[in-house]
């Protein structure tokens, strides 16, 4: 994979740039070190073994532009690698599926925590709290691959105990 994306930097070096890090940061610390390179006027998230529609960024922005909202978000669809696929509306903690303003996550200095399972619920519901209009489109853009061996489909494990820690840690940034 780093040899592609080497390729991928040096072939779109004004569209891309590699960040490597020796220590794995987990999925938390890796989307803060993206958030201190990022840029542009928007941004937005794609987990590692998920694909998006090619036209899925341009049609997000196209309704940013339109409106003064702070977020837009779309469907997704659920894929299990069996050639099916299921379409679904996003739960409140997913990110993915959306675009934000970079202002918004800026202007509240609303960062992932890191070492943790469940980052994305965490910021998710934390970034919900300061949008002040957001909009749904109904096309379904976003692809999750359902991966039975992710931390997301694990029962009965210790990183199950990270939902709580998140909750709480969610409850002391609202108060």
């Amino acid at each position: 994979t780093l040899k592609k994306l080497k390729q991928w930097e040096k072939q779109y070096s004004d569209h891309i740039i590699l960040v490597t890090y020796e220590k794995n940061l987990r999925q938390g610390g890796a989307r803060n070190i993206g958030l201190s390179y990022a840029t542009g006027e928007y941004i937005g998230f794609v987990d590692a073994d998920d694909w998006i529609e090619p036209d899925m960024y341009e049609k997000l922005v196209e309704q940013m532009e339109q409106t003064t909202c702070d977020m837009v978000k779309c469907r997704m669809l659920r894929d299990k690698g069996d050639g099916e696929e299921s379409c679904f509306e996003p739960e409140k903690g997913g990110i993915v599926t959306g675009l934000y303003k970079r202002k918004l996550i800026y202007g509240h200095n609303i960062s992932f925590p890191e070492n943790v399972s469940y980052e994305d619920n965490f910021w998710g519901s934390l970034i919900a709290h300061y949008v002040k209009e957001s909009i749904y489109i109904e096309q379904a853009l976003y692809h999750y691959f359902v991966n039975p061996n992710s931390t997301v489909m694990a029962r009965n494990c210790m990183a199950q105990l990270d939902r709580m820690k998140i909750e709480t840690m969610l409850l002391d940034e609202y108060r």
